[in-house]
């Protein structure tokens, strides 16, 4: 198996093999190993177990629940999600993750949901890739992702053969601006 594009997040990784499967390895406090809440499940049996046992809250603030295969990853793991998915790109950043299955046209988000960041209209941490809306890109065909800390920027080409001669080149809007900025200069100096 042969990894074709890998992309970081803060404190996590996304990688993508030649034949389509989707890896990630690292922090998953915020969810962005899209494996399920695995990791806020431990920490409540834990918590449990604690209080459990008698301990004290500061006793139990002490106690590290950055276990291994639950908050944390050192060796990447499959997001089986994606098993019978075509992805064709992977994105990472901050604590979140995006994927990208071009021929479906899909882009799935998941991680960290803080300032609406997954594209689902809501805040929430998702824990699993979840599909962002279809209808924000169902007239145009997503190409690429730019990922920021708190920010995305997805590149989408018009898919619809139809709207691309209604969109005019950059070349023919600059001229007809040129034009027109030249058109009011002239008014302005009869004036």
């Amino acid at each position: 198996m042969k990894i074709v594009q890998v992309s970081g997040g803060e404190h996590h990784s996304i990688g993508l093999s030649s034949d389509g499967k989707v890896f990630v390895w690292g922090n998953n406090v915020e969810g962005q190993a899209g494996l399920g809440d695995i990791y806020n499940t431990f920490r409540r049996s834990r918590l449990g177990e604690a209080y459990a046992a008698g301990m004290t809250e500061e006793q139990i603030g002490d106690l590290n629940f950055h276990i291994e295969g639950k908050a944390f990853f050192s060796r990447p793991v499959q997001v089986t999600f994606f098993a019978d998915k075509n992805v064709t790109q992977v994105f990472a950043a901050s604590n979140f993750c995006y994927t990208l299955c071009g021929e479906e046209n899909e882009l799935y988000a998941w991680g960290q949901g803080d300032n609406y960041i997954l594209g689902n209209r809501e805040e929430d941490n998702e824990f699993e890739p979840k599909l962002v809306h279809p209808m924000q890109f169902h007239k145009h065909r997503v190409d690429s992702v730019g990922t920021g800390k708190q920010h995305i920027v997805v590149l989408a080409k018009i898919d619809r053969p139809e709207l691309e001669e209604a969109v005019k080149p950059v070349e023919n809007v600059k001229e007809e601006v040129t034009e027109k900025v030249e058109k009011v200069e002239v008014a302005l100096e009869a004036r």
